[in-house]
């Protein structure tokens, strides 16, 4: 199989992977919501979804391209399994846990964490990988030459991922600096299981730094891979000195398989509540986004007391209808 953008897809049978089905997709193998895929090759991620059908089925004769609408690395991966099958196959194991680092920030191989970096880090200007003028073309047409040029390293990534050092050494020294952090409980998770939240202390020394994320850029004062690698809630709660804010993870967006999460429901009610009585403002940013966040305003430090707020979060988690549903039949 070739891959072929998405803009070029029309009157054309293809598979489209970890993505919105185009009209003319044959085949939808994603794990994204109103995908239409098949019920029975439903996994977690949409790497997982491609081996799996790959392990019961033979792409038909007459489809001959593979796409998807936006560049991440699950998506990367589940290409490379319909376009290389033998080099996905030898690197089965990897490729799936580069998927998870990459959507859900989760790793077993520290090598599937670099690689996802790495294929983040490569479609940065400052990479040197696209001339400038790469970045200013519309999403759909700079996505395809993201793909493209990404289906070209990751096989060498993951023969040698020790050559594309410079992609990854700094964020890596990041996230095992925030490991550490964790390890020796400077910074602490405490786990509510029946709630499903992870509260997040972090010291107010620390400082924000940047990691990738969605491929783009992201600032924290600890590194996400860092906290979703410690714990399985999908509800986070952070409290950094007087600035606090939570979030729904990336898993409660999209259909899982395996760890079903609670859905998500709509905070602005109590965005509003917090505003009411706070110094300041406080939004929320819309289920519907990937990882919504519950937050004041500028990140500005709220005067109320973290466990009042949490409290008011879980009256509200419990109450409020559910918002978002990536499991609801279209």
């Amino acid at each position: 199989m070739k891959f072929l953008p998405y803009t070029k897809l029309d009157g054309i049978p293809h598979i489209l992977v970890d993505g919105t089905p185009h009209k003319d997709s044959a085949i939808v193998l994603s794990h994204w919501i109103k995908s239409g895929t098949d019920p029975k090759w439903m996994r977690d991620t949409s790497a997982e979804i491609v081996f799996d059908y790959l392990d019961h089925h033979s792409v038909p004769s007459h489809i001959k391209h593979v796409s998807n609408d936006h560049y991440d690395q699950d998506g990367l991966v589940a290409m490379l399994a319909l376009i290389d099958p033998d080099v996905a196959q030898e690197h089965r194991k990897l490729l799936i846990d580069v998927a998870e680092a990459g959507d859900f920030g989760r790793y077993k191989d520290r090598r599937a964490v670099r690689i996802a970096i790495a294929l983040d880090s490569i479609i940065t200007p400052a990479s040197g990988y696209f001339q400038a003028s790469v970045f200013s073309l519309p999403y759909p047409e700079m996505a395809a030459l993201f793909y493209k040029k990404g289906l070209e390293l990751l096989p060498e990534m993951l023969e040698d991922i020790d050559s594309f050092k410079k992609l990854w050494e700094k964020e890596d020294e990041f996230l095992s600096y925030s490991e550490n952090l964790i390890k020796e409980r400077r910074v602490t998770i405490e786990e509510d299981i029946n709630n499903d939240i992870a509260i997040v202390t972090i010291p107010t020394i620390l400082e924000n730094k940047t990691f990738h994320k969605f491929a783009k850029n992201h600032i924290g004062a600890i590194h996400d891979v860092a906290i979703h690698n410690a714990t399985k809630r999908a509800r986070i709660f952070y409290i950094h000195g007087k600035k606090i804010h939570f979030k729904f993870r990336y898993k409660t967006w999209v259909q899982l398989k395996d760890n079903i999460h609670p859905l998500r429901v709509d905070l602005s009610p109590l965005a509003a509540k917090l505003s009411q009585i706070d110094t300041v403002k406080w939004k929320y940013d819309g289920s519907s986004k990937l990882t919504p966040f519950l937050h004041t305003y500028e990140n500005q430090e709220t005067s109320l007391e973290p466990q009042k707020i949490l409290g008011f979060l879980v009256d509200e988690l419990k109450s409020r209808e559910v918002d978002w549903n990536p499991y609801q039949k279209f």
